[in-house]
């Protein structure tokens, strides 16, 4: 399409009649299957292209905050299995103000979230586990 652009393009400067385009009739099957693995050289985007994946890092950017309470949090999430991330952060700036501000909020959430699904997996397991025993 950009070369036929090109072309009438190319003819409209120099002064003379463009070019008449080839219809689909006209050009061989074979040529336009061959055009097809080069067009996009030439600033075509390909209807396959997507950026390639990242691999996931590994390591952390920062500190857990939670490092060091998060056995007094499991404690508490085992003795209060509905309790939200919300009330153990409030807890927590209850506990120590200065350690803990509104802004980890966010990422206590996520440890929770991993927390209750690695609970519910092992509960699974151990379900299954014993089905599969009787």
């Amino acid at each position: 399409m950009r070369e036929a652009q090109q072309r009438v393009a190319r003819c409209s400067a120099s002064g003379t009649a463009p070019m008449e385009t080839q219809t689909a009739d006209q050009i061989p099957l074979a040529n336009f299957l061959a055009s097809l693995g080069t067009a996009w050289h030439e600033g075509e985007v390909r209807a396959t292209h997507r950026r390639k994946a990242h691999a996931a890092h590994t390591w952390r950017s920062r500190e857990d905050p939670f490092e060091h309470t998060w056995p007094t949090i499991q404690q508490w999430l085992e003795s209060e299995p509905g309790i939200t991330a919300k009330k153990l952060h409030e807890r927590l700036v209850a506990m120590a103000p200065a350690m803990y501000s509104s802004a980890q909020l966010r990422t206590l959430q996520r440890r929770v979230k991993a927390w209750r699904s690695n609970r519910a997996r092992e509960l699974v397991t151990r379900i299954l586990g014993h089905a599969d025993a009787v």
